[in-house]
């Protein structure tokens, strides 16, 4: 028995045949329904097709990050350390000497500690209608720890007094109590 003898030729059991293939690789979702009422098969999402991207994703990812880490990653320390910086005008011309990204940061850290604040630690241009200078940044911040620090230490000291005061008076009211009660009953037992 031939396919022509059941009315098939060769392209049509092709075509069959690879569309059960692709229907149960691709394990198709529900039949859709488009605007027109239609029902079609949705080849865009798929399980498959979904974690087909997702390995591709991870694939790409591990590769960049193979990358970064062999070819970034030990240039960078030396390119943070060794580029230099110029400051320039506004309309680009260089001022000034050039300095490491090291000497600038150093510099920039020490200025930010120095600058001058006002009693809540902030700059003059951030509150500039009642501004008044109490200070530098870093004694600001001193202040600001030993605040901190003396606050926690003298709550830590007052609950610790208060429950000796507690306990103490706890004591006194216990045998002020017993002296009164053996009063009562010895006055009890003598009428």
């Amino acid at each position: 028995m031939e396919l022509k003898d059941l009315g098939l030729t060769k392209e049509e059991v092709f075509e069959a045949v690879t569309n059960k293939v692709v229907s149960q690789l691709l394990i198709l979702p529900s039949k859709q329904i488009d605007e027109d009422g239609e029902e079609y098969e949705d080849f865009e999402n798929t399980p498959f097709k979904k974690s087909l991207q997702e390995h591709i994703k991870a694939t790409i990812d591990t590769s960049i990050t193979a990358v970064i880490n062999k070819h970034v990653m030990p240039n960078a320390e030396t390119y943070i350390e060794t580029v230099v910086l110029q400051e320039t005008t506004r309309w680009g011309e260089k001022k000034g000497e050039p300095v490491t990204f090291v000497e600038y940061l150093t510099k920039r850290a020490k200025e930010f500690m120095l600058e001058d604040v006002s009693h809540d630690g902030k700059v003059k241009g951030e509150d500039s209608y009642s501004w008044h200078k109490k200070g530098t940044r870093i004694e600001y911040m001193i202040d600001k720890y030993l605040q901190y620090y003396i606050e926690a230490w003298a709550k830590e000291a007052l609950t610790e007094a208060n429950k000796s005061i507690v306990e103490g008076l706890q004591e006194a009211v216990r045998m002020k109590l017993q002296e009164v009660l053996t009063k009562l009953q010895v006055n009890v037992n003598t009428k």
